[in-house]
């Protein structure tokens, strides 16, 4: 009889996005990553679209882990993904749709959206986060989803009712979340502890009358053993442990595992080939299928049925109680720490959501039909901020015709709507300590909403940060929560006119050639703009119209930049009746724009030094020759200087030459310098080249394949180690698809592949 496996992948990170800017700050702990979403993804997300099966030490084969397992991705996380890596996003949906095909139904699971906790939430607020979470799983995935993913599997009934209520067929759970089993359509109970359940087969519960929905418990010891043990060392280890756990019953059977999407490869180190071996090994018995929940469902029905445990989670041995109070549950760095932080502030936002829920209500009803209705549908517009998918928005939830003015004021509670459930999200109370950047993230969204209520004229702000004050900080620099709120949350809580004059310092240092362009979340309309001189450096004046994308805010102001020379810049701008005046110093500014800011003056910096050397050089050239070659010493920054522009001159004939003798008499050049060529620049130049002419030949391109091997030839020559990882990924669906081509193939052998068709193609 076919017994079964599921494994899944619970991949999620809180939303990072500045409210504003809708960008990752920089993170300075990600290093030498710019923020932790970046880092995760080169450590977890990407391998397991390209997870590694060795042989002999070289690349026998790359398997997108996510076509077998089955899989959900935090929906905030998924957006990021869209927009920051595009290839890894694709594959997650090419890794849906093709199971999809094979089984008839998909490895995706949805998510309720932001990660809130369930139980701890009100009805009304569940009931978004599901329609969100479902909302966003069509828009990604194309398809309605058949599951979804409870965050920290937090649980109660109402939540299960309106899971079901949605549509929504299934859920997986801990074992220790069931409270008693019967089978179905019999009376007898029987009350079970964790290790007591059966959890090898799906059961049905009731969570109301008229309702059900099925629920996978998963093995909680092979769980266990992946996340915290050492399980993930051996991939022939993990699926012997998988094939151990078969209890030889009757009828449909299946292992279930579940965990953290990121213990394969970002808390395990390799983690994602491990996987992938051990699905490989499953797969490649007869007697075993490794599918997804909806499949097997079809295929085996629910025979049990189940009563949960109320307010239960996989995160917390006390219930839920972790994300609102001191219950014991911690990471562990510092037990000499108290969470007893974690109750004011869940009663500073339990109370902040209650007021704003008043805003909504109060200001709500003179433009929708129903503000709840309408909060639900906002998510469409979050997910794509387009003017036809904002008047599809107003068609179906407006009270009446809207002025334009009207539909900004509704968009804006909405966003208020949105920014207050993000303050919601459950790593705020996870960790240790009050200061860390998830809390400090939920109170920035706080901030948000607490933002667009003072402009519907809600005032009691104070009071909000009157509760932060009983959440005491375990480090005496920050204090308490109110502090952390006017000290590190308020001094980075942008505004509409702020981005104007992030744009303006931006823009100061390049006359802007486009007239109307997108920055940001802003459309910016420059009307005017002047640049003067001054003994200092530079004056720009503009007159700039902003409209924020999604809510159709406007503002007109004037904005004026002193730019006094390298990074001594200040903006300065006058809303034009709508709001005060606001000042921006360099030091102020949104991070990744001041770091591109300073990499620009960096650049231009360099560049200029470099245009000295060259001429320095032509001046001095056949006199410096002359020394070397009679062995008088040069000073190290003669050296230095030229290893720069030898490293630079090599940078730009990667990017726009590739002409093998240009390279070849750079190279012959350092050698005779006796520099070293190898540089950060250098590498990321060859890597972006290599991934470049490994996508022409993918597009046919009778050239690239010569490109490719000198980038190659090249990368090797300047750099023992070559960073290959993503150009392999590229050449692999290419390998994939011309198995004929010998050429490729030997491309393919000295990137490190060893497949046996690469082995076994005709050498030439």
């Amino acid at each position: 009889m076919k017994r079964y496996v599921c494994i899944h992948g619970h991949f999620y990170q809180p939303h990072r996005e500045d409210p504003w800017f809708e960008e990752v700050p920089h993170q300075g702990n990600a290093s030498p990553f710019r923020n932790w979403n970046e880092r995760i993804t080169r450590e977890c997300y990407t391998p397991n679209a390209a997870a590694r099966i060795l042989r002999r030490g070289r690349i026998g084969e790359i398997i997108n882990n996510y076509e077998h397992i089955s899989f959900n991705f935090g929906p905030t996380l998924l957006g990021w993904l869209r927009k920051n890596n595009p290839w890894t996003y694709g594959k997650i949906l090419e890794a849906d749709a093709s199971s999809l095909k094979r089984r008839g139904f998909g490895n995706a699971m949805a998510q309720a959206y932001n990660h809130i906790i369930m139980p701890l939430a009100t009805k009304r607020d569940k009931l978004t986060q599901v329609r969100w979470g479902k909302r966003a799983f069509r828009f990604h995935f194309g398809r309605e989803a058949e599951g979804m993913w409870l965050p920290e599997c937090a649980v109660d009934s109402e939540t299960l009712a309106i899971l079901a209520e949605e549509g929504l067929k299934f859920t997986v759970l801990a074992p220790h979340q069931a409270s008693k089993i019967r089978r179905l359509r019999t009376e007898g109970w029987t009350q079970v502890e964790g290790r007591d359940l059966e959890v090898n087969r799906p059961y049905r519960c009731f969570p109301s009358p008229g309702l059900s929905i099925d629920v996978f418990f998963y093995n909680a010891s092979i769980s266990y053993a992946i996340s915290f043990g050492d399980l993930l060392k051996d991939g022939a280890r993990l699926a012997k442990e998988i094939e151990g756990a078969f209890k030889g019953g009757e009828g449909g059977e299946i292992v279930t595992v579940a965990t953290d999407g990121e213990t394969y490869g970002h808390h395990h180190r390799f983690g994602e080939m491990a996987l992938a071996f051990a699905l490989k090994a499953l797969e490649g018995r007869p007697d075993i299928e490794v599918t997804n929940f909806a499949h097997f469902l079809r295929l085996h029905p629910p025979q049990d049925e189940v009563a949960i445990r109320e307010r239960t989670s996989w995160g917390c041995a006390h219930g839920v109680d972790r994300w609102f109070r001191d219950c014991g549950c911690r990471i562990g760095s510092h037990p000499e720490w108290s969470q007893r932080w974690r109750t004011p502030l869940r009663e500073a936002m339990d109370w902040l959501m209650e007021e704003l829920t008043g805003v909504l209500e109060r200001e709500g009803e003179a433009y929708f039909r129903d503000p709840w209705e309408a909060r639900d549908g906002y998510i469409d517009l979050v997910l794509d901020p387009s003017e036809e998918v904002k008047e599809s928005f107003f068609s179906q939830f407006e009270k009446r015709g809207l002025e334009e003015r009207e539909r900004t004021s509704a968009l804006l509670l909405m966003e208020m709507e949105y920014h207050r459930l993000l303050a919601l999200t459950s790593c705020g109370w996870y960790f240790d300590e009050l200061s860390r950047i998830e809390t400090r993230q939920n109170l920035l969204h706080a901030a948000r909403a607490i933002q667009i209520a003072k402009a519907f004229g809600w005032d009691k702000e104070e009071e909000f940060i009157k509760i932060l004050e009983g959440a005491k900080s375990n480090l005496p620099q920050y204090g308490d929560g109110a502090r952390i709120y006017r000290e590190r949350i308020l001094p980075n809580l942008f505004s509409l006119s702020e981005v104007g004059v992030h744009f303006a310092i931006e823009s100061a240092q390049d006359s802007p050639s486009l007239r109307e362009r997108r920055y940001f979340s802003v459309e910016i309309d420059l009307l005017e703009e002047k640049r003067e001189p001054t003994p200092e450096g530079i004056t720009v004046e503009q007159r700039q119209g902003l409209r924020h994308l999604r809510t159709g805010q406007r503002l007109k102001q004037r904005v004026r930049v002193c730019w006094r020379g390298g990074l001594d810049l200040e903006g300065e701008a006058d809303p034009q009746g709508d709001g005060p005046p606001c000042k921006l110093g360099f030091r102020e500014l949104f991070s990744p724009v001041a770091q591109r800011i300073a990499e620009r003056f960096e650049g231009g910096l360099r560049r200029e030094y470099l245009r000295f050397w060259e001429g320095f050089l032509e001046g001095n050239g056949r006199l410096l020759e002359d020394l070397r070659t009679w062995g008088i010493s040069l000073p190290t920054s003669f050296r230095e200087s030229m290893a720069d522009l030898l490293r630079l001159r090599l940078t730009r004939e990667v990017e726009e030459g590739m002409s093998r003798e240009a390279i070849d008499a750079i190279l012959k050049e350092a050698h005779l310098w006796k520099v070293e060529v190898a540089s950060g620049e250098v590498e990321r130049a060859l890597q972006g080249r290599l991934k470049e002419e490994i996508g022409r030949i993918s597009e046919g391109d009778p050239k690239a394949l010569e490109k490719a091997e000198l980038a190659l030839s090249l990368y090797r020559r300047i750099f023992p180690h070559p960073d290959l990882y993503e150009a392999q990924n590229l050449l692999w669906d290419i390998l994939k698809s011309q198995k004929e081509e010998r050429r490729i193939w030997r491309l393919a052998r000295k990137m490190g592949f060893s497949h046996p068709q690469v082995t076994n193609a005709p050498r030439e």
